[in-house]
């Protein structure tokens, strides 16, 4: 066995591996709770759904974060059909008030693109609401866009 070359050695490729496409990942399951069940949604972050208003809970907070922001789905402030966006930080949270069944949820801020969590109740509530970690959306920033889908990839609503 001599020390002839065999041909060029392929060397490893020192390039990082490139993320799978947005398009490519799977979407996240939309998650059924129930009423007044608290959902952590991590980040010490908790969502309460109920049959007429979500509310959210920031356990970390001084005393555990004993009071809930709450956000009526019933009170017509928002209507039917429609999409909202609340933010805590880099707690991005879009509301679909609507007759579809919310299967997907996109906020995108600044250019990035994030998939949210789809949380709904049981039976027809009339709405769901997602959840997504960004970087987070500031008053002076621009305007955060978010869209709505059901499971077929059909257009629910969209903000602005």
């Amino acid at each position: 066995a001599g020390g002839e070359a065999l041909g060029p050695r392929a060397t490893p490729s020192l390039a990082p591996a490139q993320p799978a496409a947005p398009s490519a990942r799977p979407w996240p399951a939309v998650r059924t709770v129930g009423a007044g069940e608290p959902v952590e949604i991590g980040r010490g972050q908790v969502l309460t759904l109920g049959a007429d208003q979500v509310c959210h809970r920031d356990t970390t907070e001084p005393g555990g974060g004993v009071e809930d922001t709450c956000k009526s789905v019933s009170d017509g402030n928002q209507a039917a059909g429609s999409v909202s966006i609340q933010s805590s930080g880099a707690l991005l949270r879009p509301l679909y008030i609507g007759p579809g069944r919310a299967a997907r949820m996109t906020v995108e801020v600044d250019g990035e693109v994030f998939r949210a969590q789809v949380l709904t109740l049981e039976g027809n509530p009339g709405y769901a609401v997602g959840y997504a970690w960004g970087s987070g959306v500031s008053f002076d920033g621009p305007t955060p866009k978010v869209r709505v889908s059901d499971a077929e990839g059909k257009l629910l609503a969209e903000f602005p």
